[in-house]
């Protein structure tokens, strides 16, 4: 798997949660990463930052998605997540109509369900219909 590695001063905010990696706090990329790839990042000193997209034509180079090494980023990640949003909603009292997924909760990514219709900025669309079985 492709690597990022951080410059010494961004790791506190990495570690304490922050999920954007700006271009400026790269110390170096092991790999040819293309586009929207997951790479893993790694502090300074070599210990493991997370897991998220790399794009290199964005001031934001590394988006993470998590910061636990355990966990692989794949169809049953996002899944996972989906079904975590969807809950959410619906304990808001939502059932369509509605944003089903807030960059926050994954990060730059959004789908909205409208009119039994989805709507998103991703390739994650198929795995939204799976959870809200639409």
């Amino acid at each position: 798997m492709n690597k990022v590695h951080l410059n010494r001063k961004i790791a506190l905010r990495i570690a304490t949660g922050h999920p954007w990696i700006f271009a400026n706090e790269v110390n170096r990329v092991d790999g040819s990463p293309e586009p929207g790839a997951v790479v893993e990042v790694y502090f300074h000193d070599g210990k493991f930052a997370g897991r998220g997209y790399f794009n290199r034509q964005s001031q934001i180079m590394v988006r993470l998605l998590t910061h636990d090494k355990k966990v692989e980023i794949n169809e049953e990640f996002f899944l996972a997540k989906i079904k975590e949003c969807w809950a959410y909603r619906q304990r808001l009292g939502y059932s369509e109509n509605c944003r089903l997924v807030f960059g926050d909760e994954m990060v730059g990514k959004v789908v909205a369900e409208v009119q039994k219709g989805y709507y998103l900025n991703d390739k994650i669309i198929r795995f939204a219909k799976v959870v809200v079985g639409k």
